[in-house]
């Protein structure tokens, strides 16, 4: 009897751990405060069943000409690229109908020689705007 409770402790225990690490997986944020440099992030949904395969890219910023955000998910299989410029306010890209175990943003520069963009990331969980 007492095995079976040492055994179930460190099942349970086993549980709470792993599943606290894929909790905080999923989520990022770039800030870009030199606009001429590119920037690159992963993302990875966390695994099953704490996922519901939702992807949002959440943009903000200012830029004094343009610039683009690339982004691909599904390792690779989905590309997407999306040009900023000017006052960026609350721009969202993707939704939870789209379906994601990854995401790679890439922030590429262009005509933008100043400014600043502030990229919210979330894969595998809806976006919590700061």
């Amino acid at each position: 009897m007492k095995r079976l409770i040492i055994l179930l402790m460190l099942v349970c225990g086993a549980i709470v751990i792993v599943a606290g690490l894929q909790w905080s997986r999923g989520h990022g944020i770039i800030v870009v405060s030199d606009v001429t440099r590119a920037v690159q992030q992963t993302i990875k949904a966390p695994i099953m069943p704490f996922r519901n395969g939702a992807l949002f890219v959440a943009v903000d910023g200012q830029l004094d000409g343009d610039a683009t955000l690339q982004i691909t998910s599904n390792r690779g299989r989905d590309h997407r690229t999306e040009v900023l410029s000017g006052t960026i306010q609350n721009k969202t890209i993707g939704g939870a109908e789209e379906w994601v175990d990854d995401i790679v943003v890439r922030f590429e520069p262009g005509s933008a020689k100043q400014g600043h963009v502030r990229i919210q990331m979330a894969c595998g969980k809806n976006l919590k705007r700061n």
